[in-house]
């Protein structure tokens, strides 16, 4: 007996319905305990909310580590921008009320080479406020902007929880390890928990804004942390010279611009913005990643559809089909 194929539901703005095509073909090609969401905000406004999956609404809540990374960085760019934290300076080993400027650049570093931002870049929000990250990122960015992402998976929002189907990779944590969610299973505290919509408003709030008030981060702060650099290399930037924000696997998928930082994930999961297009957006896959994961897989297409409707040119080679990433 055949498997059903995923129905997709949702919306996309008639610029935008290319992407509802493609993200279509996409979801047909993984049948089973499959799901997806994809949403796509343009200067400030949702253009593209879509889902598909057993059990999948546009507001299920899944694990990813990359999510959490891209909280973490984002939340670290606001004190920059605030004066509480400086990108050049060294660090100074005192407690926020001495009112230290700490050292970013490092931390931002080092949470590339070790594939982890909790830690480096939480011991610097906690420095420079007095708050863990999760608690800095809930008051500053999380309540005030409505945003569906999370770090951690709140008990209240345990119900909209989907864990990955058959223990492919995801935030989940296993029996016998640590830092496990709330009730003893899904994910630990440090980990991303949020759906597309959610990871798409924070990237959009950081460039563009979502309707609610003005970009969180200005031109200056995307300048001097996201800021123009080399041909990214390696998917979370770790190059000296690499995105302090996060980068993404540009080889692999047609962005306009040196600019676009985000984290791409396990489970093929994949946010990210572009400042310089208005452009932001979030892929949130449920289940092991195809062909490669980190970001690639079912993204090709969908980032290169998004590209064409926004008035991108798409390099050539690139194109919606997803038969090139079967």
């Amino acid at each position: 007996m055949m498997t059903p194929v995923p129905m997709v539901r949702g919306w996309a703005a008639a610029e935008f319905a290319p992407v509802r095509n493609a993200f279509a073909s996409a979801t047909a090609r993984r049948p089973g305990g499959f799901g997806a969401q994809l949403a796509v905000f343009h200067r400030g406004d949702l253009v593209v909310d879509l889902w598909a999956g057993e059990g999948v609404e546009a507001d299920s809540l899944t694990g990813d580590d990359s999510f959490g990374e891209g909280v973490v960085r984002l939340t670290a760019a606001l004190l920059v921008q605030e004066g509480l934290v400086g990108v050049e300076h060294s660090t100074a080993d005192r407690r926020p009320e001495s009112g230290p400027r700490v050292a970013a650049r490092t931390a931002f570093r080092r949470a590339a080479r070790g594939g982890s931002v909790g830690g480096p870049l939480g011991e610097t929000v906690f420095r420079a406020t007095g708050r863990t990250v999760e608690e800095h990122y809930e008051r500053r960015l999380r309540r005030p902007l409505g945003i569906d992402l999370y770090l951690g998976l709140p008990e209240s929002e345990r119900y909209r929880y989907l864990p990955a189907p058959g223990g492919g990779p995801s935030g989940d944590r296993r029996e016998g390890e640590g830092d496990r969610g709330p009730g003893g299973d899904g994910p630990g505290p440090n980990c991303g928990v949020g759906n597309a919509r959610g990871a798409a408003s924070l990237y959009s709030a950081a460039v563009s804004g979502t309707g609610v008030g003005e970009p969180f981060l200005d031109r200056e702060t995307l300048e001097g942390i996201a800021g123009s650099r080399t041909p990214r290399t390696g998917l979370e930037g770790g190059e000296e010279d690499g995105p302090l924000l996060g980068a993404v696997p540009g080889v692999s998928l047609p962005f306009p611009g040196d600019r676009a930082f985000g984290h791409g994930g396990a489970t093929g999961s994949l946010s990210f913005a572009d400042p310089d297009a208005g452009i932001a957006y979030a892929f949130v896959r449920r289940g092991p990643s195809v062909p490669a994961g980190y970001g690639v897989g079912e993204n090709v297409p969908l980032v290169a559809a998004v590209a064409e409707a926004a008035g991108w040119t798409v390099p050539v080679g690139m194109s919606p089909d997803p038969a090139q990433t079967a």
